[in-house]
């Protein structure tokens, strides 16, 4: 009998990058304020958006290495696209605050 190889999309590992831009703008917002400082992190895991984050990447955070195992050259580029596109919006934080 011959064993059917299911691919694996990419959600998760997505899910995973958007928390990581989101995590990056939040802490780049609160250096600018009074700088880094250790009651920053409540503000930052109260936040809605980075609860609505957290809880999407945590849910599937296992499943990442399995879809780079079984990433597409598609999916490469989808992966590429969403950490170029969390990059610059990690800079459009940057520019605003300079």
């Amino acid at each position: 009998m011959t064993e059917v190889q299911v691919r694996k999309d990419i959600k998760e590992t997505l899910e995973v990058i958007d928390l990581v831009v989101e995590v990056a703008k939040l802490i780049y917002k609160e250096i600018q304020g009074d700088g880094l400082q250790l009651s920053d992190a409540a503000k930052i895991v109260l936040n809605s958006e980075f609860q609505v984050k957290l809880a999407s990447a945590i849910a599937g955070i296992s499943q990442v290495p399995d879809e780079f195992q079984d990433l597409s050259t598609v999916e490469a580029f989808t992966v590429a696209k969403r950490l170029l596109n969390g990059a610059e919006e990690v800079l459009q934080v940057v520019r605003k605050a300079a």
